[in-house]
């Protein structure tokens, strides 16, 4: 068998996920291989698989492309450092298509992930799982700004491309991900006999954190060296604890998200400031009149000073605006003390950007930094 074939057939059942079929496939033929090739296979192997102190010792030898680093210390969530990697590798001008989308990918995904900004217009080649990847990572972006049913649908959109295409792990991935952010502890349950068989030990450990968050069990333990993960089970012990986790700007994104799908997972009412101004109730959205919406906005916002100081804005057309606010703080009493995102929505840049009234852009230029 030529060098090409075994090379193309590992790099299959890596992109795959089945990374036990990989461990009997290498022992057979990777002989045949140089070890250059040996080297980038074992780096996303080992990856995957948890085993760090053969990842890093290869990642020491000098043998792997500058690609395959900036990959690895992004999927480890070093994102400082893949980030230098990454932009110096934008910088060549002989990189290939598929190399290039990858790196922009992943950019627009550190960028998302660290602060929550909308991620570039640039769009994939339709090329192998590209465009797939693509559309997970806005699934990403929606569910950092608050946006679960927006991010379940295109990673149901993203899976069922991956899995057209033969990109089990993949589809995977988008299924774990959308069990969480849906509350379903069935689904990921089951992925998790699935990766123990295909022994994608990674997915595996990233859909136990998962669960434990929705059971309200302790996480499971993580290997040191994987940040990512280690702080994903901070968020899991210390929201579970009654406690908030510490916010990192480099997951600030994924921070907002365990706070979108604690709110879920128990039910708790809240106003989202993030896109249109809702009211919600775990994933329900609560109906009240606009006008009591609108004072309640202003009530979180700038407390009951400020909707006396807006009284006219907010009821335009009353003949008494302060006797309207008087009769809506009354009915709001209710709401008085449940949360909201608004630092998420000013954090994320999504505060009212959907609402076009003035009552919407006084608090734009309010709270927004000038």
């Amino acid at each position: 068998m030529q060098n090409s074939q075994i090379r193309d057939r590992l790099t299959d059942l890596l992109f795959l996920g089945n990374f036990r079929e990989f461990e009997r496939y290498y022992r057979q033929h990777s002989r045949a291989l140089r070890p250059e090739e040996r080297a980038e296979l074992l780096a996303f192997y080992y990856l995957n698989t948890l085993k760090l102190a053969r990842l890093q010792s290869l990642m020491k030898g000098g043998k792997l492309s500058e690609r395959t680093v900036a990959q690895i210390l992004f999927y480890l969530g070093y994102l400082k450092e893949a980030r230098v990697r990454f932009l110096k590798l934008l910088e060549r001008e002989n990189l290939g298509r598929r190399t290039e989308a990858i790196v922009t990918m992943a950019l627009d995904q550190i960028e998302a992930l660290r602060c929550g900004r909308p991620i570039s217009g640039y769009v994939p080649p339709e090329e192998g799982v590209l465009r797939e990847i693509h559309t997970y990572n806005r699934a990403n972006f929606m569910a950092y700004t608050g946006d679960l049913d927006g991010a379940v649908r295109e990673l149901r959109r993203a899976k069922e491309g991956a899995i057209r295409k033969g990109a089990e792990h993949l589809a995977l991935v988008c299924h774990v991900f959308s069990a969480f952010l849906s509350g379903s502890v069935a689904d990921l349950e089951l992925v998790m006999d699935t990766a123990r068989r295909l022994k994608a030990y990674r997915l595996l450990l990233r859909t136990r954190i998962f669960l434990s968050f929705l059971k309200r069990e302790s996480p499971p333990r993580v290997p040191k060296g994987y940040r990512y993960f280690r702080y994903l089970s901070h968020m899991v012990r210390e929201t579970n604890a009654g406690r908030e986790p510490v916010l990192l700007r480099d997951f600030a994104g994924m921070w907002n998200v365990f706070w979108y799908v604690h709110k879920v997972r128990d039910g708790i009412t809240y106003l989202s400031f993030s896109g249109r101004l809702s009211l919600y109730r775990g994933r329900e959205k609560v109906k009240i009149p606009k006008h009591l919406l609108i004072t309640l906005a202003y009530l979180k916002a700038l407390g009951k000073e400020g909707v006396y100081e807006h009284a006219s804005l907010i009821f335009r057309r009353a003949s008494v605006p302060i006797k309207r606010v008087w009769n809506n703080l009354s009915a709001l009493k209710p709401y008085a003390g449940i949360p909201t995102d608004m630092e998420i929505a000013l954090r994320c840049g999504t505060f009212l950007s959907q609402e076009g009234e003035d009552w919407a852009e006084v608090l734009r230029e309010r709270l927004l930094p000038h």
